[in-house]
């Protein structure tokens, strides 16, 4: 991915999208397989990754809106397969030079109660007719991450702790004084297409050396982690239900100091491993096993419309 991750500014898990234009007509694939009613797509416009930024649009993410409208801005065809078939960046193999290159806008319209499931389903049938995606699923061994409880009695540490039915707001860092909290997500503000298919349902704080999570699930959290390390991270811990957690951690190496109104942020914390344990009372271990990967065989640039 050449443009990097959002880890160095204070975010809520909203994630917002701009409509296309210039629409084409679809209905349904040959074959019966369900298509968008109408799609758009176009090469994005030089500069339109610092207007999106700017505007708080989800730079590379794709994003299910109301009324049944997905869009994606500033997108690669990798971060599209990525959101068609609910895989990590390490789980997308092969493919043209400029899968993760060439940028573009999409915007795709079906029907209002459309499910993250379905619409990755139109999703892989609008890549397979606009960028002639040939893809397959396989089977890598890869390593990967496990999150356990650190403790055999099964006790938690204090910045893990059930979650109640309201969003709790979620805690700044403490060297970061005065930074008040994200809003709530507005209303509307549609979902993700995430590796997971519940989306959060709670603001949260995520920067490169803190996350204040609420009404997370372990899945939730170790997808987090899994965005963070990019490596796969699996949830072993056995923990049912939504948590309220706070894990203050050092970056991880080649991550640079965070900066913050032009001056350097000291950390205070321990590493990642050791945070999780002191903090969380959860271990993460290393381990290898098989993946599932998506192959891409071949693709074209698309025709735009």
């Amino acid at each position: 991915m050449t443009m990097p991750r959002s880890w160095f500014s204070l975010l809520a898990a909203v994630v917002l999208a701009v409509a296309g234009t210039h629409m084409v007509a679809q209905s349904q694939a040959p074959g019966g397989t369900a298509v968008f009613e109408v799609s758009s797509v176009k090469r994005s416009q030089p500069g339109a990754a610092r207007g999106a930024m700017a505007m708080a649009i989800g730079v590379g993410q794709v994003s299910l809106r109301p009324g049944g409208r997905l869009t994606g801005s500033f997108v690669t065809l990798r971060d599209l397969v990525r959101a068609a078939y609910a895989i990590e960046d390490m789980q997308v193999v092969g493919g043209p030079a400029w899968l993760t290159s060439d940028r573009f806008d999409i915007e795709a319209t079906t029907r209002p109660d459309v499910t993250n499931d379905d619409a990755r389903i139109m999703l892989r049938a609008l890549l397979r007719d606009r960028f002639k995606l040939a893809a397959r699923m396989d089977t890598r061994e890869m390593s990967v991450s496990v999150v356990e409880l650190a403790r055999s009695d099964g006790r938690l540490g204090s910045q893990l702790r059930r979650a109640g039915s309201d969003c709790s707001p979620p805690t700044p860092p403490s060297n970061l004084p005065g930074v008040p909290p994200p809003p709530p997500p507005p209303p509307g503000g549609g979902r993700p297409l995430l590796i997971m298919t519940t989306p959060f349902r709670c603001p949260a704080i995520v920067t490169p050396w803190h996350m204040s999570l609420r009404a997370t699930t372990m899945a939730q959290f170790t997808y987090r982690l899994t965005v963070y390390l990019s490596r796969l991270v699996t949830d072993r811990t056995g923990l049912a239900g939504e948590y309220d957690l706070d894990l203050t951690y050092m970056p991880e190496p080649g991550i640079p100091p965070p900066v913050v109104n032009g001056a350097a942020i000291t950390i205070d914390a321990p590493a990642l491993p050791t945070a999780l344990r002191e903090q969380l009372g959860l271990k993460l271990e290393t381990s290898r096993a098989p993946v599932p990967v998506v192959v891409v065989d071949s693709a074209e640039p698309p025709t735009e419309n």
